[in-house]
């Protein structure tokens, strides 16, 4: 994993410094994602939810309770807390906007 070809010395230790570095990372990170809605203007030929008839979207107060339990246990476990919202497009999540703002505060 780490870089061993033909590159020289110093080069070879700021990329092997950088890779320990993300992996040191990536130990301390405690990482969701939530999908929040399915809704898409797109049909993306690769996507599997153009598959998906119906639409559906997370309740607000649901994904607020599971975001407020994902920050408790990430105090607990004393690790950096990241989510990532995706679905077909999260921008089209009707509450976008509350869901933002109750991220921030």
């Amino acid at each position: 994993f780490l870089v061993s070809l033909y590159v020289d010395d110093k080069l070879k230790f700021y990329i092997n410094k950088w890779v320990v570095d993300r992996v040191k990372f990536l130990d301390n990170l405690l990482y969701f994602q939530i999908h929040i809605t399915n809704r898409c203007d797109n049909q993306c030929k690769h996507c599997y939810f153009r598959e998906i008839p119906v639409l559906s979207d997370i309740n607000l107060d649901d994904c607020c309770n599971f975001l407020t339990k994902c920050k408790e246990l990430s105090f607990r476990l004393q690790k950096i807390l990241k989510v990532d919202f995706i679905g077909g497009d999260p921008l089209l999540y009707p509450y976008i906007h509350q869901l933002a703002h109750f991220c921030i505060n």
